[in-house]
């Protein structure tokens, strides 16, 4: 492992959760630090291929994150309450464009939608050209959350090799808004035996999430 790099981000990220919430205290600023630099000096040593397809593994990734975590303290006794997080609403995704975490990867976590990012980070990272975004988004090819005035974000689950998931405009072209239609892909669904619509959409089963899409509509549920 890079101990250099993982010593660098976790200062950062330990300024980051500062700025973020003065409220925080040190050992979850320490803790959350030396966590994101182990986990950032690990990602860099993956092949290039590898690390762009651990990008689209978000929820996998989140879960075996948590799992993690509360594995690692489940035997430590808690002597007081925690500190209730502070999280952000809909209304606004991402703190995209202020300093804090989104400075240091470029890209965001959001309490709802998981990883967003935006156009720079997308064409640095993945290859992904501001037309290309541009012309997907003009028609509904791709996921994009208002974040603030004219700017957008995109949820980096819903891209598979540089492209978005096939099937997502139909889903699109299913919903209302691209809010209600992100929400229900990222979520496990009854209609497909507990699996995920985005997962099986990077998968090209486009057939069976369509038709859980339209159940789901046509019921309310």
């Amino acid at each position: 492992m890079n101990h250099n790099l993982a010593s660098f981000v976790a200062a950062a990220v330990e300024r980051a959760l500062v700025e973020y919430d003065h409220g925080l205290r040190k050992p979850a600023i320490e803790a959350g630090g030396l966590v994101a630099g182990m986990v950032a000096a690990a990602v860099s040593e993956l092949a290039l291929d590898q690390q762009i397809h651990l990008a689209t593994r978000v929820s996998e990734i989140e879960g075996a994150v948590a799992e993690l975590v509360t594995r690692l303290t489940a035997d430590v006794p808690v002597r007081s309450h925690r500190k209730a997080a502070s999280s952000p609403t809909t209304a606004t995704l991402s703190p995209v464009g202020r300093r804090g975490i989104a400075d240091l990867s470029g890209q965001v976590t959001t309490n709802w939608a998981g990883p967003v990012a935006g156009p720079t980070f997308l064409e640095r990272t993945f290859g992904i050209s501001r037309s290309s975004l541009n012309r997907w988004q003009r028609r509904n090819y791709v996921i994009a959350l208002r974040s603030g005035g004219r700017k957008h974000v995109f949820p980096l689950a819903q891209f598979v090799d540089g492209r978005p998931a096939t099937g997502i405009v139909d889903v699109l072209n299913l919903f209302s808004n691209q809010r209600l239609a992100w929400l229900w892909l990222i979520r496990p669904n009854s209609e497909l035996d507990g699996q995920i619509p985005i997962e099986l959409l990077k998968q090209e089963l486009r057939d069976a999430v369509i038709e859980a899409a339209q159940a789901h509509l046509a019921t309310g549920e």
